[in-house]
């Protein structure tokens, strides 16, 4: 392990969190005071997961061609830029469309997935490949609490300022992070390109489909995040509409999600360090979706806190080892476009969550609950199967070559 730039790493990754935490909050409030309704703020997110989903597989093929410190320099730069836009806009005396942020929604999640998958690609130069585990465990601690840092700091500048001024945070961040990545290594794979973009994308499906524990674990990936996506749809619901509840508790419950998410990594990173922890991420992602079916038959605020305390742990659980697992196990030269295919299937399962409520005929918030942990659930165990059949054919396989 490079101890130096393991610790730039991490300021890095801090960084570039806070600004992410803060753009979230900045684009939600922006969006609902344009007027536009509560649709406004889905809609902003469809377009962030639309951009992901069409430029995801190319951005992957940029990743493992050029130098990846470059890209994410890029990329937290190009966030940059985009969330600067409306603190020029306002300061020409132009009110805030809808137009105008989704623009800046898709800029900035271009630049996300650019910065982001350089970053993952970065993280297997500054550590060793037994090591990936943990310093995924510890990342993903660094993401979610910054997040919450950022989230803060964006609702500061709302309250005191106002969103312009929120965005304006973002870019300065951006540019601080950019500063940090620079003194990263440079991560790049000297391998012969195949052929043209198009051949490549094509050439990291393949190559995801001849990993099958990987897609395993992508596919988890997924429905892992689907409990957090679908928490962002239901939860206002859920807590005004059938616990009568107010924004105070909503913030309450949200935060400990938050506080689940942070303290599990942690946790997480020192049994790493001690033990081999087996199949960890199907157990948490099966416990996910049993705790998201449960908040169905919630009554009482107390039992949701309690609730979504367990679902930020099971959820930050389930992410950080299947980003362990995955940078673990993939080749260097492809592991570009391998995160980036995952993350546009975690926008497509997105995209169906974000337009559910005017797709499905479900009209309640608990139902809705109900339903999604249950096929959560059924999915993980599902994959948790076929894994362990997997490797017992390949045990079985091993015995027959060396008997």
């Amino acid at each position: 392990m490079r101890p130096n730039q393991l610790g730039f790493y991490y300021a890095a990754l801090a960084l570039t969190n806070v600004t992410r935490g803060a753009c979230i909050v900045a684009q939600a409030w922006s969006a609902a005071m344009t007027g536009a309704g509560l649709a406004a703020v889905g809609q902003i997110f469809v377009v962030s997961h639309a951009v992901i989903i069409l430029c995801g597989p190319f951005v992957g093929v940029m990743i493992d061609r050029y130098s990846r410190r470059h890209l994410a320099i890029i990329g937290q730069l190009l966030i940059g830029c985009a969330t600067l836009i409306p603190w020029l806009w306002v300061s020409a005396g132009w009110p805030l469309s809808l137009w105008a942020l989704m623009f800046v929604a898709a800029g900035a999640s271009l630049g996300y997935v650019v910065m982001s998958g350089a970053l993952d690609a970065i993280q297997q130069a500054v550590g060793e490949r037994k090591d990936q585990p943990r310093i995924s465990a510890m990342a993903g601690s660094i993401r979610q609490g910054f997040m919450i840092a950022g989230s803060g700091i964006a609702g500061l500048g709302i309250h005191y300022f106002s969103p312009a001024a929120a965005y304006l945070f973002c870019s300065l961040f951006c540019v601080i992070a950019a500063g940090l990545i620079y003194f990263l290594p440079d991560a790049r794979v000297n391998a012969a390109r195949r052929g043209t973009v198009f051949t490549e994308v094509i050439v990291g499906l393949r190559e995801l489909n001849a990993m099958p524990a990987v897609l395993r674990i992508g596919l988890l990936t997924a429905i892992g995040f689907s409990v957090g996506q679908l928490s962002n749809v239901l939860l206002p619901n859920f807590v005004k509409d059938e616990l009568g509840g107010d924004s105070r508790l909503f913030g309450i419950v949200d935060a400990l999600w938050s506080v689940g998410g942070v303290l599990s990594p942690l946790l997480l990173a020192r049994f790493i360090g001690l033990h081999r922890l087996s199949n960890v991420e199907y157990w948490s992602a099966i416990l996910l979706g049993l705790v998201t079916a449960l908040v169905w038959s919630v009554e009482r605020p107390a039992s949701l806190m309690i609730a979504y305390f367990f679902l930020g742990c099971l959820f930050s659980i389930t992410k950080v080892v299947c980003d362990g697992r995955v940078l673990e196990i993939c080749a260097g030269e492809v592991v570009g476009r391998v995160r980036t295919h995952i993350q546009s299937l975690i926008s497509v399962v997105g995209l169906f969550i974000y337009l559910s409520p005017s797709i499905l005929p479900i009209r309640t918030a608990s139902a809705s609950y109900l339903l999604w942990g249950s096929l959560v659930a059924l999915c993980a165990i599902a994959l948790f199967w076929t894994d362990t059949k997997a490797r017992a054919r390949e045990g079985g396989l091993q015995s027959e070559r060396t008997g």
